[in-house]
């Protein structure tokens, strides 16, 4: 015998629909003027990819054998 299991949010969303209520927190357009991230996050985060790509650079480096083990 299957058990029925109902999810409320299915329920929810369609009393939503039939009643024509439509959430007013779902305004995409709120924070458009906002930026993404501040100049601060972006310097760091341009600071942290160098620091990467530089690391990865010596990896590849060492992987590929150009030098010797007894550097690193």
């Amino acid at each position: 015998m299957p058990y029925e299991i109902e999810d409320e949010r299915q329920e929810s969303e369609k009393c939503d629909l039939e009643d024509g209520h439509i959430d007013d927190n779902s305004d995409l357009d709120a924070n458009i003027d906002e930026p993404i991230a501040d100049e601060v996050w972006l310097e760091g985060y341009h600071q942290r990819r160098e620091e990467n790509n530089k690391r990865m650079a010596e990896l590849d480096i060492c992987w590929n054998g150009s030098m010797p083990v007894t550097s690193w």
